[in-house]
């Protein structure tokens, strides 16, 4: 039966010049690839091109380059662009790197002009004081959601949000790489993540009446939203859980705990697979289960999975994205105090 209806529908395809990759898979009885055979050695070829003329390929010109552009109407449209009233030349000093000031002095210098004729002002000042800004809030921001977290974990929290990696790839996605003055281009990581500061540095200072509740909100919403979708679990690597457990829990007055064998599998082959549990001595209260390979390393997931409950990081809620900062520093202080 089969065979006639392929005969079939040969037949047809024939006849009426019909595709036969359109025919339904339940009728044809064979699947269809979706990635055509020439793609994959194309793709290789031109990888091996691309390498093979890396030194001669094409120099990536900058977009500043071009006759249309606007530098002064680039910094106007990029604070409207983030609904931010920035003071526009405190915005445009966020931009400049010391990198590129020193290459114009260079060049004035070679046309006989005196530095002292170049007006020009890098962010180092700027990128120190959104730091510090944004050190403060992401710390307040984080003890706030974990109650019980340990100072280590959210120094290590917030490390990850304000590393230069984070911050250099919010920066880019907030389009600062066409606009950044640096001797290098396309900008290195350091100068994309010193713009992300100096950017929250000028926003801090363009606020005449000292209220920082727009520089908190900025930072809430580019740079704490970057703990969507990530296990905090994950970001704070604990060395030697299990001896971190015993100390929490003799502060806990838990001073006897036992792991224990839960169930072990296929211990004498490739996948073995064991599960441990850690309980309570005196109570016989199961603290946390993992699993391994080996004992030790479910033992050690075991430990992960106990203080992960015990710091209240254990199925956490998500983060809440839309607080105000008066409910972080508290209601009854203003921010412009906190800063203080």
């Amino acid at each position: 039966m089969s065979r006639l209806l392929w005969k079939t529908v040969r037949a047809s395809t024939k006849c009426h010049s019909f595709n036969l990759l359109a025919v339904p898979e339940a009728i044809s009885g064979t699947s269809t690839r979706s990635i055509k055979r020439w793609v994959a050695p194309t793709i290789r070829e031109l990888n091996k091109r691309k390498i093979k003329y890396a030194d001669k390929l094409p120099q990536v010109h900058k977009r500043s380059g071009f006759i249309d552009w606007n530098f002064n109407a680039e910094i106007y449209a990029f604070g409207k662009r983030l609904n931010e009233n920035f003071d526009l030349v405190l915005l445009e000093r966020a931009f400049v790197q010391r990198s590129y000031v020193v290459q114009e002095e260079l060049r004035l210098e070679k046309l006989g002009i005196e530095k002292d004729d170049l007006n020009l002002q890098d962010n180092r000042e700027l990128a120190d004081k959104g730091l510090k800004l944004a050190k403060r809030y992401v710390e307040t921001y984080l003890r706030y959601h974990l109650p019980q977290y340990p100072d280590e974990g959210i120094d290590a929290i917030q490390n990850y949000l304000l590393s230069t990696e984070k911050l250099a790839h919010v920066s880019q996605n907030l389009g600062s790489k066409e606009i950044i003055l640096a001797a290098e281009y396309p900008p290195s990581v350091e100068s994309l993540a010193q713009t992300m500061l100096a950017i929250v540095g000028a926003l801090e200072e363009s606020q005449k009446d000292g209220n920082l509740q727009r520089p908190y909100n900025f930072v809430r919403d580019f740079i704490c939203t970057q703990l969507n979708q990530v296990d905090i679990n994950e970001v704070w690597k604990i060395e030697n859980p299990f001896e971190v457990l015993k100390q929490v829990c003799a502060h806990k007055n838990i001073k006897n705990i036992e792991p224990r064998i839960i169930g072990d599998l296929s211990k004498n082959y490739i996948l073995a697979c064991c599960r441990i549990g850690i309980y309570d001595g005196d109570t016989k209260k199961l603290l946390g289960t993992g699993f391994g390979d080996t004992y030790d390393n479910g033992i050690e997931t075991a430990s992960i999975d106990a203080l992960s409950k015990i710091f209240g990081s254990f199925n956490l809620r998500p983060f809440d994205y839309t607080i105000a900062p008066e409910h972080l520093f508290g209601s009854n202080e203003k921010t412009r105090q906190i800063a203080n």
